[in-house]
């Protein structure tokens, strides 16, 4: 087994059983929701599906690495490059 295929399996089997993580599968309402931020926002169409996601999750907060996503009102983002 190559060595990508094998880092892909060890993040999936982290991912899959961390705590408190739900997988949400894309329907209809959230890609809409995707393609107007994606305009408003001038977001890659990734960026948003997830805040897309984040809003219909009603998550409380969203930790990333990625400050594209304070740009959409509603969502508290947590970028952790700005943590002292």
């Amino acid at each position: 087994m190559n060595s990508k295929r094998t880092q892909v399996d060890t993040y999936y089997k982290w991912l899959a059983t961390y705590p408190n993580l739900e997988w949400i599968e894309a329907n209809i309402e959230i890609v809409d929701a995707a393609a107007k931020l994606r305009a408003a926002h001038r977001m890659s169409t990734p960026h948003a599906l997830q805040a897309a996601t984040t809003v219909y999750a009603s998550a409380s907060a969203l930790v990333t690495n990625d400050p594209v996503f304070q740009r959409v009102a509603g969502i508290e983002t947590l970028v952790l490059d700005h943590l002292p």
